[in-house]
């Protein structure tokens, strides 16, 4: 508390100063977003209650003066004000926490990596396992389904021949060939 009047009473001083020196209120004053108030300095303490409301009061018509004339000024001096504080933060707790966690989220334990990572060994030797066990009888019925297509690929020829002989002999004798029953007797 004390030092938030000092810095009022530093800030009052600079705009007295301000206004005094100024020849007027409309004067053509060069703002700049960039520039921060000075407020290093601290002035002398005012001897009496009077001086000191005397003080408050111009400080506050100032505030109000600035407020009228350069109304971005102040938002942008609290939001340069809030950047800094917060970018402080920013440093102090990458001071406080030079190792990132290696975790997904900083609120979780480390050690669940850690059993994650022995879980997913574990699965991969399983899953070697399944293949071990299973490719043996997959290559069984890899060629016992190959065998089972060329039988019924000789099942197929074998139809085609038997019904190729019952259509090919119309003869009585059927040693004889097709081509003796074709022709007519002249």
């Amino acid at each position: 508390m004390a030092e938030m009047r000092t810095e009022i009473e530093s800030m009052q001083h600079i705009l007295e100063k301000e206004a005094t020196t100024s020849p007027t209120i409309d004067a053509n004053k060069a703002t700049s977003i960039d520039v921060k108030p000075q407020t290093s300095q601290i002035p002398a303490k005012p001897e009496s209650l009077a001086e000191k409301k005397d003080e408050w009061e111009i400080a506050y018509i100032n505030t109000k003066i600035n407020d009228v004339y350069n109304p971005l000024n102040n938002n942008v001096d609290w939001l340069s004000m809030r950047i800094d504080l917060l970018q402080q933060d920013l440093d102090t707790i990458r001071k406080k926490d030079q190792q990132p966690a290696t975790s997904i989220d900083i609120f979780t334990i480390t050690s669940i990596d850690i059993k994650f990572a022995a879980m997913e060994d574990r699965l991969q030797t399983y899953e070697d396992m399944h293949d071990r066990f299973t490719s043996p009888i997959m290559r069984y019925l890899d060629t016992l389904s190959t065998q089972m297509v060329n039988v019924q690929r000789d099942i197929g020829t074998l139809n085609d021949q038997h019904d190729f002989q019952e259509e090919c002999s119309t003869s009585i004798d059927r040693f004889r060939k097709a081509s003796l029953d074709v022709k007519k007797p002249t």
